[in-house]
């Protein structure tokens, strides 16, 4: 019987695989390097969702993927497996190490070229996603658990749960202002290094990155709230590892002795992975790998910009201020809902969206109150990172927005005073409706 599908979804640069290392040194488990089989795969439309062109998918899935290409130290290797697919040429299987990821390489030759036919022939989104989990499970029926992790899946969650929706899906968080510089330094190298899959127009910078992780951790949010996925902190298994591991082992009912623990701990040490201590800079994607590089390396003006943006966000997931890390409770109960009130100042946001098939007859509402009568405010929306558009001016009231679309995240803020000085409150609203596959 083959293994099972679980997914690690994120969040970019906060510990995604260091996770997937981990438990791929379980006895049970068996792993594939970063993959977003979902984004390889599809195009999106609102709720449409549908293949990808024959040539762009081929690309997402061989030479433009980290799981088919290699960096031997000096060149990527494997960015010509398209060209040699046609030229029906034999891959020479390279074994596998059970206790590290595995890659396109690690197919044997027969199993890679009805992929790839399956891949080029495709109709359909799922055929080709069925193929791959195929492909990447042959000779695995001895393990319970088949590990795919991709560092931004959270974004595409949705086609993930449509597509398995009895997977098990984990994340890794951490302190935004953290991520956010190991981000910076991460799209740098691999810029440097000519990585096949990065994008020069992607270049973003730290404030740019740190909404990101804001945007994605609100996702997480979600879902962990809708009790569809399990959230874990990157500092708490630095800090605390083996209770920590035990709690995602025993979520993903997978054995465990103390003596494993031990095992898996000694294996996938910082100083181990990186083959360096932790703390100690290098170039590489890891950084330092040390928890609060930001109070070190942040101005005194960044840090009070970056709590702008993230502070409420980070808040939730038990980051202060001035660098404290506090409890934390992964399930979120109650934590996502349809209004953000905020008991101190008497403000709110609200959306209200009621299910019809003919939206434009009942379109949503938003509501919003700044607390005080003597209090004009600027209510604004963003998506996907993109600057804010005003939506509305006034001390409370209640207006139609039609153009809310389903499956889309909507980030809204409250300021007062016409120049958005002082952040009041925010509220980001998805209303989420099935999909409609091509």
């Amino acid at each position: 019987m083959k293994p099972e599908p679980i997914f690690i979804v994120g969040q970019y640069k906060c510990g995604t695989t260091w996770l997937l290392n981990i438990l791929v040194n379980h006895p049970q488990v068996v792993a594939i390097s970063e993959f977003d089989i979902i984004k390889a795969t599809c195009r999106f439309d609102g709720v449409n969702v549908s293949l990808l062109p024959q040539q762009e998918r081929l690309k997402n899935f061989f030479d433009g993927s980290n799981w088919c290409t290699k960096f031997d130290g000096a060149d990527w290797k494997y960015k010509d497996t398209i060209a040699r697919f046609e030229a029906g040429d034999t891959f020479e299987q390279v074994k596998a190490d059970p206790n590290k990821v595995q890659k396109f390489m690690h197919l044997d030759s027969e199993t890679a070229h009805k992929l790839y036919s399956i891949i080029k022939n495709a109709a359909s989104t799922f055929e080709v996603m069925d193929a791959f989990y195929d492909a990447i499970t042959t000779g695995c029926d001895d393990k319970k658990y088949m590990v795919i992790k991709a560092a931004d899946q959270v974004s595409v969650f949705d086609i993930l749960e449509a597509w398995k929706p009895d997977a098990l899906k984990i994340n890794i968080t951490r302190d935004g202002r953290d991520a956010s510089i190991s981000a910076t330094h991460y799209r740098k190298l691999m810029k440097e290094r000519e990585a096949p899959w990065h994008k020069a127009e992607e270049s973003r910078n730290y404030m740019e990155l740190l909404r990101s992780w804001t945007h994605r951790a609100n996702l997480v949010q979600e879902y962990s709230g809708m009790g569809k996925l399990l959230t874990t902190r990157y500092e708490d298994l630095t800090n605390n590892f083996k209770p920590t591991l035990a709690s995602i082992l025993d979520y993903l009912d997978l054995g465990y002795t103390d003596e494993l623990l031990e095992h898996i701990q000694e294996k996938t040490s910082f100083k181990k992975m990186a083959k360096r201590p932790r703390g100690v800079e290098a170039k590489s994607s890891l950084r330092k790998g040390s928890i609060g590089e930001w109070i070190e390396t942040l101005s005194a003006d960044d840090k009070e910009q970056a709590w702008e943006i993230a502070g409420r966000t980070l808040t939730s997931f038990g980051y202060t201020k001035d660098g404290e890390i506090k409890s934390f409770d992964p399930t979120f109960k109650g934590n996502r809902i349809s209004t953000r009130y905020d008991h101190e100042k008497n403000a709110f946001i609200a959306v209200n969206q009621i299910e019809s098939s003919n939206p434009r007859a009942n379109p949503a509402t938003i509501k919003w109150d700044t607390g005080d009568q003597q209090l004009t405010g600027i209510l604004t929306v963003s998506t996907n990172q993109k600057a804010e558009q005003r939506v509305a001016k006034g001390i409370k009231g209640e207006k139609q927005v039609p153009w809310i679309k389903p499956n889309i995240r909507y980030d809204f803020s409250l300021y007062a005073d016409s120049d958005q000085s002082e952040l009041i409150t925010q509220f980001s609203y998805k209303h989420i409706r099935e999909l409609i596959f091509n």
